[in-house]
């Protein structure tokens, strides 16, 4: 859930729409290799490639910390590595700066970003940087899988779906900062949660070299936004349960769309990892919390709630662009 945004109630947004267009025009990887259609691209060398942007107004405000911002720009990039199954390496970094930005804010960010660094193992090899209108940043990272790059597209019919960590404290975190609400422990906390999300590496690698991983993703647009990706590239229904959905603790309407079940389907910008797997998985991998939360079936897409079904549209989206 970026600033401001409204969750959409169709099912397809336009951004999606024009990724759809972009691949249908330019077709497949000429030379080889994966495409769109995943978190990152897997390149013939063994290599993952990924991009990310960051724009004032859109992902951030320059008032909010920027040593937060500088580090969630590399993290959203990272995890995209990750949910491939691989190990971020390299990564490359674009600015687009205003006159009016203060140098002091610039290195304020550069302190997360080598943050960042430091904590998912990344070496920062060049990028850009321009004057532009608008404030922003773009991250590309290239990795390595730890074996074999996981598809969106390798879920199967019985698969148990999983989630790691917790769903929705990103979203209260950005609803916190937008609020601008006292700096209590608890408010501290969700913000922290938006602006330093976690890179899942160490459990990714566990999952893939102990267990059998069919299909992952990182949950960046909203649980069901993300989930939906994992069904329309496999081919595939599933079954959620939204009470097994690990959210926050605290005053729980009882409706799937109040607090904080609305956080956790369609807030987005978690950076945990939603991954099938046919296996019967431990509550923890890699020091992690995972988290069994429905099934792959041949077809349809069912939400749950205390085993009830409910109607789609009344279920929050997760972001779009457009």
């Amino acid at each position: 859930m970026k600033m401001g945004e409204k969750i959409p109630s169709s099912y397809e947004s336009r951004e999606f729409l024009w990724i759809r267009r972009i691949r249908e025009t330019m077709g497949e990887a000429r030379h080889g290799g994966i495409g769109i259609g995943d978190d990152a691209a897997f390149l013939p060398e063994g290599l993952l490639w990924t991009t990310d942007a960051m724009v004032e107004g859109v992902h951030f405000l320059s008032s909010w910390p920027m040593d937060g911002v500088g580090y969630k720009s590399l993290a959203s990039s990272a995890s995209d590595i990750v949910a491939m199954g691989g190990f971020p390496l390299y990564a490359l970094l674009t600015t687009g700066l205003p006159s009016s930005f203060q140098e002091k804010m610039y290195a304020t960010f550069l302190h997360g970003f080598q943050r960042a660094m430091q904590d998912f193992g990344i070496a920062l090899m060049g990028g850009d940087t321009v004057r532009s209108d608008a404030l922003f940043f773009s991250v590309t990272v290239l990795g390595k899988p730890f074996s074999k790059p996981l598809l969106r597209s390798g879920a199967q019919v019985g698969d148990t779906i999983y989630v790691s960590g917790m769903l929705g404290t990103s979203a209260l975190g950005l609803e916190t900062l937008l609020r601008q609400e006292p700096k209590g422990k608890e408010q501290s906390s969700l913000v922290r949660a938006h602006l330093y999300p976690p890179c899942r590496i160490m459990m990714m690698q566990e999952l893939v070299v102990s267990y059998t991983i069919t299909a992952a993703i990182d949950c960046s647009d909203g649980f069901v936004a993300d989930l939906d990706h994992i069904a329309d590239e496999s081919g595939v229904g599933y079954e959620i349960e939204i009470t097994k959905l690990p959210v926050p603790e605290g005053p729980r309407e009882d409706v799937p769309w109040g607090i904080p079940w609305r956080y956790a389907l369609g807030g987005g910008e978690d950076y945990e990892i939603i991954f099938t797997s046919p296996d019967n998985l431990p509550s923890r991998v890699g020091g992690v919390a995972v988290t069994p939360v429905g099934k792959i079936v041949p077809q349809g897409r069912t939400l749950l709630w205390q085993g009830h079904p409910i109607e789609r549209e009344k279920i929050p989206r997760g972001y779009t662009h457009f």
